[in-house]
């Protein structure tokens, strides 16, 4: 099976995911914000195989860092019950106490409170962290909270509704000396302001949707430890560093230019599992909300691609015997040193170092032209 063409054909496949999804259900609002994401994602993707075809790999890899962040946001939206998040409470001294001596002593209450049992847990919230906060009347605890949840005791994870009242303007501009916004004030910044950037801090950076995944169960410790690898090669295309700035100079050098087979594999690879992670994620939740709804042919394509791409270890899938074989030799480096040693197959640090290994050896399952 050719995977150019599979990752290509996938495109057009889910145009009518959502309709196929949905047919017969009353629709509801998070469903609509599900489906932007996704489509999203999946013109990015289409952008990406268009790239490849002038080998502008760098271009395909920062690409690839949206939707990495945009795909893990999703599965919070789908699947994310629970949340972590720290809210400020503000301490108000009584009679002539000193703000600071105020809160020194409810936070000393508390904290006792807590620690002996008496508070700290209802039925979908969890107190399991308190500390004193910057200013001298604040103290900021931290929840793990269940929810929200409708008339029926259904859950609207939370994160659907953090995606859709962020606005980045508000949180990072409306500060600006030199840019005219309605949420200046003269002292300080409005609540609009601070509740932006509560909401950037608590669901949408990518430290908290990774703390979050892990909350949920969504993914085991050395899932996560993948999470970051990935997150932090993709980066490097997006950020100033050595390996962007070099990825980028082969556009401007002709005597360079040409196609990398390694790197190629390595982008192709990124783009099937999330094809595949995507309408998995979306026909996962439907084929329980809606029995009737006909996914096979998406299910079936998510089989196509996990096939393709066995070679790529990623997030979800399982190592192959190069990762095993390579595992056991760097473990005994490991043990020669007198570190620990996982029992767990090591993971490797570099997508396409290890893609290039993998060709020299002459153990890919080459990719059809």
């Amino acid at each position: 099976m050719d995977l150019y063409r599979t990752l290509d054909d996938t495109i057009s496949l889910v145009t009518t995911l959502n309709e196929d999804c949905a047919k017969g259900l009353d629709w509801y609002s998070s469903w609509a914000t599900w489906f932007d994401v996704f489509y999203s994602n999946f013109e990015s993707l289409r952008s990406i195989i268009r790239l490849l075809e002038t080998m502008s790999y760098a271009d395909c890899f920062v690409i690839l860092r949206k939707v990495f962040e945009y795909y893990f946001l999703l599965v919070l939206m789908v699947r994310g019950r629970k949340y972590k998040e720290t809210l400020p409470y503000r301490i108000v001294p009584q009679g002539s106490s000193a703000k600071k001596d105020a809160r020194d002593a409810t936070f000393g209450k508390w904290m006792e409170e807590w620690k002996s049992g008496e508070s700290g847990k209802t039925e979908h919230q969890t107190i399991i962290d308190i500390q004193k906060g910057k200013a001298d009347d604040i103290i900021r605890i931290t929840f793990h909270k269940e929810g929200p949840f409708d008339s029926k005791g259904n859950v609207t994870p939370r994160f659907v509704f953090s995606f859709e009242q962020y606005d980045p303007d508000v949180n990072f501009l409306a500060d600006l000396r030199t840019v005219f916004s309605p949420y200046k004030r003269s002292s300080g910044t409005s609540e609009i302001v601070q509740n932006q950037r509560y909401l950037y801090r608590q669901f949408l950076t990518v430290r908290r949707i990774l703390s979050n995944l892990k909350l949920n169960n969504l993914v085991t410790d050395d899932q996560a430890d993948r999470f970051r690898v990935h997150y932090n090669f993709l980066s490097s295309f997006t950020h100033p560093t050595r390996r962007g700035a070099e990825g980028f100079t082969l556009r401007y050098t002709k005597a360079k230019l040409r196609k990398d087979q390694a790197t190629e594999h390595v982008v192709m690879y990124y783009v099937a599992h999330f094809e595949a992670m995507l309408i998995n994620e979306i026909v996962g939740y439907f084929v329980n909300k809606n029995p009737k709804a006909d996914l096979s042919r998406y299910k079936s394509r998510v089989s196509d691609l996990e096939e393709l791409a066995r070679e790529f270890w990623f997030i979800f899938n399982d190592p192959i015997p190069f990762d095993e074989r390579r595992s056991d030799n760097r473990k005994r480096l490991m043990q020669s040193a007198g570190l620990s040693v996982p029992t767990t197959t090591l993971y490797y640090d570099d997508p396409i170092d290890r893609m290039r290994q993998i060709l020299s050896k002459g153990a890919a399952l080459q990719l059809q032209n």
